[in-house]
């Protein structure tokens, strides 16, 4: 009971086919002839199997698969006493042996083409057939029956053709005919019709045996894409029909014939690697054949299977020149032939190396150099010397002997003597040429240090002042010369060149400028350079002498109080520079900049002015004072000040103090003990009228300590709309001189006559005019008097608000008991503040009404209208000018509350006040709904504009249909009319 399974994983690809061909032709019959795979005699009516006690049997089972898959069997084995038991066999059936090796060769990117022809009967086959015969006499009985003479397969066959390898070509399907079996269907037709040989019948049976054009033959074709050996199988499938066969195809390449240039310099050589590609499974032996003068390369070369080898080809002219030759690689293993025509090209020899000689400026020094015979044959012979560097010399030919064989021997060495007449770094070259033009080069480079300087030149100055040194230069030669002046070290000065007339013994001298910035020792040199007559310098030590202080004027100071003077700083240098301060007597004296600046920085090439502020301390003694200004790149200026403290003299500035009508107000006065021991004093306030001011300290008399800061405080307070003022003087005593400091008081009346601010409220760009009547409480007049009017407001709004309000008295002097003024306000951009409008009469006293000023948003200026289609962005511009016409800078934004698809640009810039500046604004809508509206707010410093900016979708016009044409053009009912 053998069973087939699926096919073995080399066998999948027959197994398809087969089943694909099961579907063409009726395999059942042929199904019915095949015998069991698995066969054993004992199974088959042979005699049992005996095991000895203990023992044991071999059973033969013989297999014998018609087709591909996996196959089982289960054997049986049964005995009265010991029992049953069973063993299970299984057998993959594979791919049978090859029944032929199919053979190709052609060049690559070709194809060849075999015939094979194919017998009907599949030897493989028969010889099974025959295993299953050879069985036993019954099955031999039975099977005889079944297949008779006849193959297994009979009739027509369609086999299944498939290629394991893509460079041999194969048909999908062959036809195998019985030419055999056709004429024997031929000749039993024609006996039964009772015919004799050689009738029309047999001539019938003739034409029935011949086969139709290609039939039980297999068309192979080779087709190979690169070099190289190929291998593969081509498997016949039927559904009782398999073969296999082996091809095998060797692809040389087409004989390359190719041009090779190559260039190198004389003497030298140029390599070039030839790539060789082997892919295929055995090594490569490539054996060259070279012609040529110049070129060179090894014999053969190696190239492992599967891997990229290299010819190299070596090229090395021995002169310039144009060389020919021709390489051959010819690959032993495939036959495969490369040829290459060469052209070679000898350029002119490179440096044969580079001299570098280390020196001094005005030493000669030699250079050894090695020379060779170049000239073709290599004889003895003189080489011409040529050099183009400057300042050397030796013999104009030098003499090698005779060149051995290959290159070896024929040299000497040449000695070219160097004098460099100037420091620094000098180039050149020297060729030695031979009679025949071949010739030698080197390049040079010299390397000369500058050369012992003439002489040391001391020098010596003052800071900041300038100090001439002259050096005289003569002229050696017969030609005037211009000489290169070279300048190092600090503070030093001079022209970048000196003229000399022409000489011999002609001379001219070079001025050199010295002023140090700092005091101490330095070094330096000056060096003069020219190509004819070299390089000479002159060592300096230059000495910066110490500073001497700037006298400043001696200040005079009232004890008790501060004098300052101003003086300039310079800075001669061409950067900026922070400067530090020192001051020998920081407790008297302090070092301030002056004019509004707020750091000690001096410009670059410009001035500053400080201050410095003198506070005495003694009477009549003199307070001296050295102030020093450094800068590491200015070095140190030096100022000497004195101070010397007298009595005080004059009063203190006024201080003022304003009280609301009928109300105290107070203040105080600060005074410092200016001298070093405890000072005593007395106080008294001295006023005109009695009443208004008044001391807030009970004792008249207080001691202070040395330095120490004291504040006294005092009240004011009056009915009257008035001006008052007094004086608070101490007295004192300094070594039993009396001292009196006069501090003077003014107080001024301010009357609040309204409880409530006046509201100013408009909108920006809107004038707002108004007349007020104020009422002036506490006003006594013998006469009319003058006053003064003005608007205080405090905050960021302040400049806005006081540029555009304008207040206008209506009287011209003031009367009781009320005074008109007139408010013209025009504001220009949105403002709230707070203020006061304050009326001074001319003989002191003033009055003050609180006024609240709010300038509220713009009308809009404008309505602007952007129509956009969803995901598509559409914009609109406009052109901006500047009402107060001049240039401003912006800021243009879209409320908080506007929707995010609004956009501006620019968003900041300058509002020209000309021209004007181009905004554009806008709309990106990402869904469908209603219109969106948004507030856009274009702000200067001065003025603000709104515009209202509305978003909406593109108008859609629904399709109209068009009205029918002119005339009934439809049928009735019945689709007839009438006659």
């Amino acid at each position: 009971g053998a069973t087939k399974r699926g096919g073995a994983p080399r066998a999948k690809a027959a197994t398809a086919a087969s089943a694909a061909v099961a579907t063409a032709f009726d395999a059942s019959d042929a199904a019915r002839r095949l015998p069991k795979s698995f066969w054993t005699a004992a199974a088959g009516g042979g005699p049992p199997i005996k095991l000895d006690a203990k023992g044991c049997a071999v059973l033969p089972v013989q297999f014998v698969p018609f087709q591909l898959g996996e196959y089982s069997c289960t054997v049986w084995l049964s005995d009265a006493t010991g029992g049953e038991w069973t063993y299970r066999l299984g057998v993959t059936a594979g791919l049978p042996l090859p029944i032929e090796t199919v053979r190709f060769g052609c060049e690559m990117a070709q194809s060849q083409g075999r015939e094979l022809a194919l017998p009907y009967r599949n030897p493989q086959l028969e010889k099974a057939k025959a295993a299953v015969l050879d069985r036993s006499a019954k099955e031999r009985e039975l099977w005889s029956g079944v297949w008779g003479k006849e193959p297994i397969v009979r009739g027509q066959q369609q086999l299944m053709a498939t290629s394991s390898s893509g460079a041999f070509s194969v048909p999908q399907k062959v036809d195998l005919f019985d030419r055999a079996g056709a004429s024997r269907m031929a000749s039993k037709a024609g006996s039964t019709a009772g015919t004799a040989p050689g009738t029309p019948a047999m001539s019938r049976s003739a034409s029935l045996a011949e086969l139709p054009p290609g039939a039980n033959h297999l068309d192979l074709r080779f087709v190979p894409r690169e070099a190289g050996n190929y291998s593969g199988e081509v498997l016949l499938v039927s559904p009782l029909d398999v073969r296999l066969y082996e091809v095998a195809g060797t692809a040389s390449a087409p004989g390359i014939e190719a041009e090779l240039v190559m260039s190198a310099p004389a003497r030298h050589f140029v390599r070039q690697e030839l790539p060789i590609v082997n892919r295929t499974d055995a090594e490569w032996t490539v054996t060259a054949s070279l012609k040529g003068r110049g070129f060179s390369g090894p014999p053969s070369a190696r190239v492992p299977a599967g891997e990229t080898g290299h010819y190299p080809l070596e090229f090395a002219p021995d002169w310039t020149g144009t060389y020919d030759g021709s390489l051959v690689l010819t690959n032993g293993t495939t036959g495969d032939r490369y040829s290459y025509s060469l052209k070679g090209t000898g350029e002119e020899p490179l440096a044969e190396g580079h001299l570098v000689l280390e020196c001094t400026a005005r030493t000669p020094k030699a250079l050894p150099v090695r020379v060779f015979n170049a000239t073709a044959d290599g004889a003895p012979c003189e080489l011409r010397v040529d050099s183009d560097l400057l300042h050397a010399t030796g013999p104009p030919t030098v003499a090698v002997p005779a060149r051995g064989r290959g290159s070896g021997g024929g040299e000497t060495t040449y000695e070219l003597r160097v004098n460099a007449q100037m420091g620094g770094t000098i180039h050149g070259s020297v060729t030695f040429t031979a009679a025949d033009g071949r010739f030698l080069w080197y390049t040079i480079e010299v390397r000369a240090a500058p050369p012992p300087a003439e002489r040391t030149i001391e020098v010596s100055a003052p800071l900041r002042k300038v100090v001439a040194i002259e050096i005289p230069i003569a002229n050696p030669s017969s030609s005037p010369l211009e000489i290169g002046v070279t300048i190092v070290g600090e503070a030093l000065y001079g022209e970048a060149s000196v003229s000399v007339p022409a000489g011999p013994g002609a001379s001219s001298s070079y001025e050199l400028f010295f002023s140090p910035l700092s005091a101490g020792t330095s070094s330096g040199y000056v060096a003069f350079v020219h190509e004819e007559v070299g390089e000479f310098w002159y060592e300096l030590s230059l000495t910066g002498e110490a500073a001497t202080p700037v006298d400043l004027p001696t200040l005079q100071c009232p004890i008790g109080s501060s004098v300052n003077q101003t003086f300039t700083i310079t800075n001669p240098l061409g950067e900026p520079l922070s400067l530090k301060v020192a001051l020998s007597d920081e407790a008297h004296w302090k070092l301030e900049p002056a004019g509004g600046a707020t750091a000690l920085a001096l410009p670059p090439f410009g001035d500053l002015a400080v201050s410095l502020v003198y506070t005495a301390s003694e009477l009549d003694t003199p307070q001296p004072l050295t102030v020093s200004v450094s800068h590491p790149a200015l070095g140190e200026l030096l100022y000497a000040a004195s101070g010397i403290g007298v009595e005080p003299v004059g009063a203190a500035p006024i201080a003022e103090l304003a009280s609301a009508l009928g109300q105290p107000a107070s203040g105080q006065i600060a005074f410092r003990n200016p001298f070093d021991r405890p000072l005593g004093l007395s106080i008294r306030l001295e006023q005109p009228q009695e009443g208004r001011f008044r001391l807030l300290r009970k004792s008249k008399h207080v001691k202070l300590e040395p330095n120490q800061l004291w504040q006294l405080p005092y009240a004011f307070q009056t009915d009257d709309i008035a001006e008052f003022s007094a004086s608070i003087v101490l007295d004192g005593a300094w070594d039993g001189r009396p001292l009196s400091w006069t501090f003077p008081l003014k107080g001024v009346a301010v009357s609040r006559p309204l409880l409530r601010p006046i509201t100013l409220r408009t909108k920006s760009r809107v004038p707002l005019s108004r007349e007020l009547t104020l009422p002036l409480r506490g006003l006594e007049l013998a006469e009319p008097e003058r006053f003064s009017v003005r608007l205080d407001v405090a905050g960021d709004a302040a400049a806005a608000i006081t540029s555009t309000l304008q207040v206008t008295p209506l009287t011209q002097l003031l009367a009781a008991p009320s005074l008109g003024v007139s408010l013209e306000w025009a504001p220009l951009r949105p403002a709230r503040a707070t203020g006061a409008l304050v009326v001074t009469r001319a003989s002191g006293g003033c009055w003050r009404y609180d006024v609240l000023l709010e300038a509220e948003d713009p009308e809009v200026e404008d309505v602007i209208t952007i129509a956009a289609a969803i995901n598509k962005p559409a914009a609109v511009s406009f052109t901006l000018e500047n009402v107060v016409k001049a240039d401003a800078p912006f800021s243009a934004f879209f409320t908080g509350d506007s929707p995010a698809k609004f956009a501006v640009s620019p968003a900041a810039g300058v509002l020209s006040g000309n021209v004007g500046t181009t905004f554009t604004v806008t709309y990106s809508p990402d869904s469908y709904g209603k219109p969106l509206r948004g507030s856009l707010v274009i702000d200067t410093e001065d003025v603000r504009w709104i515009y209202e900016v509305r978003g909406t979708l593109p108008v859609y016009n629904p399709p109209v249909a068009r009205p029918p044409p002119s005339g009934d053009a439809r049928l009735g009912p019945s689709g007839s009319h009438k006659r």
